[in-house]
């Protein structure tokens, strides 16, 4: 939008002077609310004025009272909105108004100026300082709308209604309801088919995956897929296993997975030559059928045959006969079919019916129920040499959702043919090559680890496997969840502590704050920007910390010295004090600071910087408008947040999940305009997903995974952690529930749909399992080729511009300044100067081809060099 746009936006004007012509009302502290008129051709003066003055002083009330008691609080907003008719500017004030808002448009325009205070939550146009600052909101489709509508009623004469539609969208695109930021705000779940089989009972709903309306298969109350992120689940069981594999051709046996999904996965590769299928329920596949038909696509495909017989029959049958090999065996089972199915038996059976090198994989479900899981996986030990847990995150499933990868000879899962993968020219949604393969083995949750005797020694350099015999399982109490405490918070949210046998937790408008355990949620917040601060950790900024779960991670960090917490609830610190003591202490201890204080007040009002500032409020843009159910979407806002962040230091939050991706990449586009470096993380989570009318079955507003960003105000890679204060860190007798360093990498790995729309690069693999010599060169370079580039992207010079930046990020290199030369007709050099020496790129668009020059005089890992080829 230009500078004589027909609507603008201002935050941060102060109007301490008279005005004429003005209806408005003052603060007490200078900031003068009201509403500048200027009228040339005496448009007002022929109208009851008066009649006017008292509906716009009217509206700017109700637009302070949204934006103040129920949105934001003590984020106060004063609103002005001036008229300007033309260029003719005869009243002083409406003159020096619109030129100093740089609106002289020869069209009627609207502009809505804010005070000083809401700055922040804003951005700016016309302050040099905060260019941009008003982009993502002025790209909202509430602005956008509010905008056509504006320009159609100025047009009129209706100004009235022109004020009114300008603070509508203001107030929507401000505190970004659902309804603005989700195209499916009003969305209403819907069952679309229902049946009966003798065996369960099945359903099909229209619900929303993402940005976009599905469809979802459920089984027994329990959802199964959905057609908008079935490929995450069948690709997870798949893919890593064909790969593994190799370029042979192959025989593929799927016991289960009546729907077909499988067997499309696995037919997208080349190499496999025959599908077998075997599945109890055909009105499964008959449904399936007629409501997925992408989904079941590979059971009309001539390699594939299906059967619906008694899959645990079929295998002893087969076993017995010794007739079938196959080189993948899959099991896709809803849950346990038979209660005590699963046995040594029934395994070894299907060990029988594979190859030399043939693989088993098989859903196992997640640690909610970690009898089941260790029983499962500990049969698997009792058959196979190797068996290996992956983590998948599943958007249709809860969290952390766990497979078995079992093979009939020992197997390194990092043995992967990679060629043989790009031969298949296969466009993962999930699964996108090597960064993914890597996460699925490695990314497996502490607690898991633990429960499956796998090491999480800083040593173990490769995923491990599970063996006999597995460690001592404590069956914990157990009972029904009874509530203890339900009050109101805050802005009327909903607190609530409920008890489950020896075990409370602590829940706002259903988000689980507080558990007998340590928190995903929190050590993710935490706990992977320490390893890469290190021995820099010494100063923490909690933002909305009341529950100290946070805290309490950071305190034990060995050189962290001070912790500053902002809590601006103080019904949540009086819930954690008389509920949980323990955690109570935290906050008592000496190098916590508790600020009961609105956070935008305190960061407005405090001076310090910190090593780590974390983002620990809540963004719930189902709930409605309050401080406790919204963060800030602003440019200004972070910049705010930028200036607490010490040199060398950065910031943590949670961003979003997959189910509102629009939500994620606009607090990404943020972060990645404020600060240097931006990294997006992914974790699952076992945490209740938010619940609210006609969402029955969850999904509208939140799925797996959750996505965090890290942001550094410095060039800084946290690929390259620095483990020396860790072991510190478990010698306080800390003991997390999700994370630790063999996971640290995978983090960084978002799903393959995910780091395309978002241009993430792939972090490195492998190189944490291969040691390197120590180099004597004194200047280190290597060169990396590229071919089959699109045209476009080579003969453009900020695409090779932001190329060669992000591969400085990744080599952790201070950039000095950059040069560029365009050829003509078409070709592209760029060269960016490093402190440490230069990166260059030179294009040949006409071939497809480029190549890239890292010249450094500091020693590049090969885990960085890996990082930079990958990019």
């Amino acid at each position: 939008m230009g500078r004589t746009g027909l609507l603008r936006l201002l935050v941060g004007l102060r109007l301490t002077y008279p005005l004429a012509g003005w209806t408005g009302r003052s603060d007490g502290t200078g900031n003068v609310s009201g509403v500048v008129i200027h009228d040339p051709d005496d448009l007002l003066g022929r109208s009851a004025w008066s009649q006017d003055a008292g509906k716009l002083s009217s509206l700017l009330q109700s637009f302070e009272t949204s934006m103040g008691s129920e949105h934001l609080g003590q984020f106060a907003v004063h609103a002005g909105v001036a008229f300007v008719d033309s260029d003719g500017l005869p009243r002083v004030t409406a003159d020096h108004l619109a030129q100093e808002l740089g609106f002289n448009g020869a069209e009627p325009g609207v502009l809505v100026a804010l005070s000083a205070v809401s700055v922040y939550l804003a951005g700016s146009l016309l302050q040099a300082d905060l260019p941009g600052g008003e982009e993502h909101l002025l790209e909202s489709e509430a602005w956008l709308s509010a905008e056509a509508l504006c320009r159609a009623l100025l047009r009129s004469g209706d100004y009235i209604s022109a004020a009114e539609a300008a603070l509508r969208g203001l107030l929507q695109a401000l505190t970004h309801s659902v309804e603005s930021i989700a195209p499916h705000g009003n969305f209403k779940q819907k069952e679309l088919d229902k049946w009966e089989s003798e065996y369960q009972v099945g359903e099909v709903w229209l619900n929303m995956c993402g940005e976009k309306v599905c469809r979802e298969l459920v089984l027994g109350d329990v959802r199964q897929l959905s057609d908008g992120f079935e490929r995450y689940y069948h690709e997870a069981l798949v893919y890593p296993a064909l790969n593994l594999l190799g370029g042979q051709k192959r025989k593929v046996l799927i016991l289960g997975g009546g729907d077909g999904g499988v067997a499309t996965a696995a037919l997208r590769f080349d190499t496999v030559e025959q599908i077998v299928n075997v599945d109890i329920d055909s009105f499964v596949t008959q449904a399936a059928a007629k409501w997925f038909p992408k989904v079941a696509a590979g059971l009309n495909d001539s390699r594939c045959e299906m059967l619906h017989l008694d899959a645990f029959s079929w295998v002893e049958e087969q076993y017995n006969s010794g007739r079938s090999t196959f080189d993948l065996v899959v099991i896709d089972f809803t849950d346990e079919p038979v209660k005590g199915a699963w046995s040594k038996k029934f395994f070894s059976e299907v060990r029988g019916l594979l190859t030399n090198d043939g693989i088993v994989v098989q859903n196992v479900g997640t640690i909610a129920n970690p009898e089941d899981m260790r029983k499962l996986y500990g049969l698997h030990a009792d058959v196979f040499p190797a068996v290996f847990p992956l983590h998948a995150m599943i958007p249709d499933y809860l969290g952390p959702y766990m497979l078995v990868l079992s093979s009939a000879k020992p197997l390194d899962p990092a043995a992967v043919n990679w060629d043989h993968w790009q031969r298949q020219q296969i466009l993962g949604q999930y699964y996108g090559g090597a960064a993914q393969h890597h996460a699925l083995f490695r990314h497996i949750p502490a607690d898991v680890s633990r429960l499956l005797g796998l090491s999480l020694s800083l040593d173990e350099k490769a995923p491990s496997s599970v063996v006999r015999p597995l460690p001592f399982f404590k069956r914990g109490a157990s009972g029904n969840e009874k509530v203890v405490v339900k009050v109101k918070g805050i802005d009327g949210s909903k607190v609530q502590v409920s008890t489950e046998g020896n075990s409370l937790s602590f829940y706002q408008d259903r988000d689980l704050l507080l558990d007998a355990k340590s928190l995903e949620r929190d050590e993710v917040l935490v706990l992977p920007a320490l390893a890469v601060l290190g021995s820099r950790a010494q100063s923490v900024l909690v933002l909305g910390g009341g529950t100290a779960g946070v805290a309490a991670l950071a305190l034990k960090w060995p050189t962290v010295e001070k912790i500053v917490v902002v809590e601006v609830d103080e019904v949540v610190l009086k819930v954690v004090r008389k509920h949980f003591p323990k955690q109570a202490e935290v906050l008592s201890d000496p190098r916590v600071e508790l600020v009961l204080e609105d956070v935008f007040v305190w960061l407005t009002q405090d001076k310090r910087s910190f090593d780590l500032v974390v983002v620990n409020m809540l963004d719930q843009p189902w709930l409605p408008p309050r401080r406790t159910t919204r963060l800030p979407r602003t440019k200004a806002f972070f910049r705010l947040l930028m200036a607490k962040v010490a040199s060398g230091g950065c910031l943590t939050q949670e961003a979003g999940s997959a189910a509102m991706p629009e939500q994620f990449g606009s607090m990404l586009s943020i972060h990645r305009s404020i600060f240097v470096s931006t990294w997006p993380m992914a974790m699952s989570s076992s945490s209740p997903q938010p619940a609210v009318p006609g969402d029955e079955f969850d999904g509208i507003y939140f799925r797996l995974p959750r996505l965090f960003l890290l942001s550094t105000v410095n060039v800084l890679s946290p690929l390259q952690a620095s483990w020396e204060l860790w072991q510190g860190f478990v010698d306080s007798g800390t003991v997390t529930t999700y994370y630790h360093p063999q996971m640290h990498v995978s983090l960084f790995t978002l799903p393959a749909e995910m780091q395309r729309r978002f241009d993430v690069p792939a972090p490195a693999i492998a190189a944490e399992d291969t040691e390197e010599p120590p180099s004597s060169h004194l200047v280190h370079t290597f060169m990396s080729e590229a071919s089959g580039c699109s045209p476009d992207l080579l003969n453009d010079i900020p695409v090779t511009g932001r190329l060669l930046r992000r591969l400085a990020t990744l080599g952790d290199l201070t950039v000095l300044g950059h040069l560029e030369h365009k050829f003509h007709p078409q070709g592209v050099t760029a060269l960016l100067l490093v402190s440490e020496s230069h990166l260059s790129i030179h294009t040949w668009p006409e071939r497809g081809y480029a190549v890239v020059d890292v010249v450094s005089c500091k020693a590049l890992q090969l885990i960085t060099r890996n990082a930079m080829e990958m990019e």
